[in-house]
């Protein structure tokens, strides 16, 4: 289950009073852009908190996920799909 790993935030996949909030995976691109901005979010993601088992194991496996609500609006695009 996908949980946001900001410190004192509990938005995830799987709760109701959440429903409609996204999660963005930070990045793991192997380019120079993706590995200075995914450093940047895990420095974020880390400053305020203890870096335990799991954390560390979500840092190595690349499963970092940061809630919409950590971002300004400008800079979340929603798309609407297609539902057939």
């Amino acid at each position: 289950m996908a949980n946001c790993a900001i410190y004192g935030c509990f938005t995830n996949r799987k709760s109701d009073s959440y429903k409609g909030i996204s999660l963005f995976k930070v990045p793991g691109g192997k380019d120079e852009y993706s590995v200075e901005w995914s450093r940047k979010l895990i420095h974020i993601i880390t400053k305020d908190r203890v870096v335990n088992p799991s954390l560390r194991k979500q840092i190595e496996s690349k499963r970092l996920y940061i809630c919409e609500k950590h971002y300004q609006p400008t800079q979340v695009i929603h798309r609407k799909y297609k539902t057939q």
